[in-house]
């Protein structure tokens, strides 16, 4: 796999697929070799209900075969993720001609971590209504963050970017945003002056699996 990062535009068919977390959760799984019955095991769920993933992933190339064993009659196919060192920069006029399908992408990806903010805070509440008095946490892995900014235009290009570095720089890749993935303004543009809301959410697919707040994608 690829050690510098290669950003690339996100077609429509690659927004679909990556917004269902179980890829999201194969792709990362599949860092080294894995079976789709070793996957089953690490997602506690069945072969059978992974199969349809794990061809999505295939077709978009995310995930390669890359050795066969054979046991018996049974050919075991082991599976890579092809995605580390990837970045992902969406086409806005793609995304505007393929509306519904845009937003559709984006709630499969947030609708799970709300629900699972949802169930946090019903637990909470039963916790309290049974007695608990110092509850400090969710007890399920959910966060929930709210910012506001006031800063220019060009400010605000540079934090989105500086974000996105910070998240590459965990996974051990190389972070340098490169300049042709900037989002273009002009000078007067860039020195705009606004108020910039930022809300940053985070789940654990895991949670949210087991809890069955991802639905099945209709096919």
């Amino acid at each position: 796999m690829n050690d510098v990062t290669e950003w690339k535009t996100e077609s429509i068919e690659l927004m679909k697929v990556l917004s269902d977390p179980r890829r999201m959760q194969i792709l990362e799984l599949a860092v080294d070799p894995i079976t789709v019955k070793e996957l089953a095991d690490a997602m506690e769920e069945k072969p059978s209900r992974l199969y349809y993933h794990v061809n999505k992933l295939q077709e978009t190339g995310m995930l390669k075969v890359v050795d066969t064993k054979q046991t018996g009659n049974l050919v075991e196919k082991y599976y890579q993720a092809d995605h580390t060192g990837i970045m992902l920069k969406g086409d806005v006029m793609l995304q505007a001609e393929n509306l519904p399908i845009t937003l559709a992408a984006w709630q499969r990806s947030l609708i799970p971590g709300l629900r699972l903010y949802e169930k946090s805070l019903e637990k909470v509440k039963e916790e309290m209504e049974s007695g608990n008095k110092s509850i400090d946490r969710y007890p399920y892995h959910i966060s929930v963050n709210r910012a506001t900014i006031r800063m220019t235009a060009e400010e605000w290009r540079n934090l989105n970017i500086k974000l996105i570095e910070t998240i590459r720089e965990s996974e051990g890749g190389e972070s340098t945003f490169p300049e042709e993935m900037k989002v273009k303004m002009t000078p007067e543009e860039a020195k705009e002056v606004g108020t910039y809301q930022y809300i940053l959410m985070a789940y654990r697919i895991e949670d949210a699996l087991k809890l069955g707040l991802v639905e099945d994608e209709e096919e």
